[in-house]
């Protein structure tokens, strides 16, 4: 926390120093509107906060539409923001995800998965703030609905203190189609965005969530909550995916029914997926920072 705290110091002098020298300053958050819910004394002091930084930064770097919204919110005038979307190596995802689709099938019987049922993924960190428990309960009561003439797998990659608990009540609700895969590192992820036929993130507070990112280069349908930071910039409702409201199982219940009850939707939605994707990325991040660089220096 010191060293954290102390490099925060030295980067506001550092800034400091570079104004009074007449150098251009620019900035890039990931905050929203979403972050929190923060008390009326904070919002007037960050408020006021924010006064400051108009006058201390030539330009705010916008990750996307929610944090685009939240500058304008705190008063930054529009001319000053500019896009610089978050964005991932989407060649390096889409190239890994052709190659995983090769031993798509020895996947499948590595994890004991049969042929022809749709697996749905998480990939995240098991801790509360991700609401991973929501997605086991929402499968539970898509399987005991009848909706799918295949049922489902539910694949859980990634750790945290949520692990012990799932396992535990997927035990209770005899659901034997949940895995439980652990950590993977980048380059065993493809592998997983490859084999699952959607990918579901029902975060109760995500400020963006470049994992999405990341599977819909390899042309899957996305489930995302509405506090997830990226759903408006990535997911265009019914058509590649669908926002659902936090914390609200019947509603992530009834969208998994939407998407997999319809294997031929299903895929067309992950190729939208891959298109919309295909236009987020360096190329983008690259031209916002020109735009930014040549307006706050006067060039044309």
């Amino acid at each position: 926390m010191w060293v954290h705290g102390y490099a925060r110091w030295f980067n506001w002098v550092a800034m400091a120093v570079a104004k009074n020298l007449g150098m251009k300053i620019l900035i890039r958050d990931e905050a929203t509107l979403i972050t929190g819910n923060r008390y009326w004394g904070k919002r007037l002091l960050k408020k006021s906060f924010f006064t400051v930084l108009n006058n201390l930064f030539d330009g705010f770097l916008a990750i996307g539409s929610l944090n685009w919204e939240y500058y304008r919110h705190y008063g930054v005038s529009a001319d000053k923001i500019f896009p610089m979307p978050y964005a991932v190596d989407n060649v390096f995802f889409q190239t890994g995800a052709k190659k995983a689709a090769a031993q798509r099938e020895q996947l499948r019987r590595k994890l004991r998965l049969k042929t022809g049922r749709p697996v749905i993924l998480f990939v995240g960190k098991l801790e509360t703030r991700k609401r991973p428990d929501d997605l086991l309960a929402a499968c539970r009561e898509l399987l005991n609905s009848g909706a799918l003439a295949d049922s489902p797998y539910l694949l859980f990659v990634g750790d945290g203190n949520r692990r012990r608990p799932l396992e535990e009540a997927a035990r209770k609700m005899n659901l034997d189609s949940v895995r439980f895969l652990g950590f993977k590192n980048q380059t065993e992820l493809p592998a997983f965005y490859d084999l699952c036929d959607v990918f579901v993130l029902p975060s109760a507070f995500e400020p963006w969530g470049l994992v999405v990112n990341e599977v819909m280069n390899a042309g899957r349908a996305v489930i995302l909550s509405d506090r997830v930071g990226c759903g408006p910039d990535l997911v265009r409702h019914g058509e590649n995916g669908f926002v659902f409201p936090a914390g609200d199982v019947a509603a992530l219940t009834a969208v998994l029914a939407k998407v997999l009850t319809d294997p031929a939707a299903c895929r067309a939605m992950g190729e939208k997926s891959r298109a919309i994707i295909s236009q987020w990325g360096f190329a983008e991040d690259l031209a916002g920072l020109r735009q930014a660089i040549h307006t706050v220096m006067g060039q044309p």
